[in-house]
């Protein structure tokens, strides 16, 4: 498709397509993720627990103690975008600055948060709806900070930490060795990355929108494992249009989600998360294949997942026999 029309395409009421469900089973499953497409489901079919079914309260009462990690910036960081937007001119774009220090580009420590305190911090925007920053800029400073100080308020867990907590799709992901679920909790801010493993991603309470390009086009967009090119929470905003013109051209699709529905995500596939309600609760699953059989995505990258299955393989190995854990990643312990 030439430029031309691949812009016509893209302002036209069709662009972005979005996914219907579709019923996926064993075999059409292995199909989708082998052709790197992604799929939107019906997850009750699959499903036959409660937790679609718990309020914020019952959650609050059967895990109220477990623990979490949220995903906030340095104050350095902070201070930087805080210091930036100030000096902003009337008519400049309010995006945040490059870093000045490699240290104030990172994240802050993972700090630890109960699921209680998390859940009161979310309480207090109850009501409150959000909308994906995906396509504009920040229309005030007030409105900037906001959206990276409420980096503190949305953690992350792998479920295995958390008491009696069953979730799982065995009806439809039984072949792959091993599948991590991961819940996640509260306002996420839609970083764009791609992921090592085929996944799912599913709602469970609350409300996502998912924005995802096909894995044969991560080498086009950034190729990092998080883009760093431009901003991954504003992949389709005038600033990264006018400094990145390429990505005017790139096909995506969004898929919003509601309790209920998931998402099949590739291998290698850049997608952005962003919770489009405060109270957002959703699940991913990551599945990771028997050895020997790792998903080719990940394999253009010159980071064969064939070691990271070998890897997580022996760390649970390591840890059955002695109690040591080989992979130490904190809120995203395999193990």
């Amino acid at each position: 498709m030439s430029n031309h029309a691949m812009e016509s395409a893209q302002k036209s009421s069709d662009f972005p397509p979005k996914l219907e469900a579709v019923e996926v089973d064993l075999i059409n499953l292995q199909e989708i993720l082998r052709k790197g497409k992604c799929a939107k489901f019906d997850v009750r079919p699959y499903y036959d627990g409660d937790l679609l079914d718990l309020t914020l309260e019952d959650w609050r009462q059967k895990w109220g103690d477990s623990i979490l990690f949220t995903h906030g910036l340095h104050q350095e960081r902070l201070q930087e975008i805080e210091d930036h937007f100030a000096s902003l001119k009337q008519g400049d774009p309010i995006v945040a600055p490059k870093p000045i220090k490699k240290k104030a580009a990172s994240r802050g420590k993972a700090a630890a948060i109960t699921l209680a305190e998390l859940l009161e911090k979310i309480k207090s925007y109850e009501g409150h709806r959000r909308s994906p920053i995906w396509d504009r800029e920040f229309e005030s400073t007030e409105e900037g900070m906001q959206f990276y100080r409420l980096y503190d308020s949305y953690a992350v867990t792998n479920v295995r930490t958390m008491p009696a907590f069953s979730f799982n799709l065995d009806k439809i992901c039984s072949q792959w060795k091993s599948v991590f679920n991961f819940l996640w909790v509260g306002p996420s801010s839609g970083g764009m990355h791609f992921d090592e493993f085929d996944n799912f991603l599913v709602q469970i309470h609350g409300t996502k929108s998912v924005l995802i390009y096909a894995p044969e086009l991560t080498p086009l967009v950034d190729g990092d494992h998080y883009v760093k090119k431009f901003s991954g929470t504003k992949p389709l905003a005038p600033s990264t249009l006018a400094e990145h013109e390429y990505m005017k051209y790139l096909p995506f699709t969004i898929v919003d989600l509601r309790p209920g529905e998931g998402v099949v995500i590739p291998a290698g596939a850049y997608h952005s998360a962003y919770a489009t309600s405060f109270d957002s609760i959703s699940i991913n699953s990551l599945l990771v294949p028997r050895l020997f059989r790792g998903p080719m995505p990940y394999l253009r990258h010159l980071k064969p997942s064939i070691f990271v299955c070998w890897s997580i393989w022996l760390s649970r190995k390591l840890y059955s026999l002695f109690g040591y854990r080989l992979i130490k990643l904190g809120p995203y312990e395999f193990v």
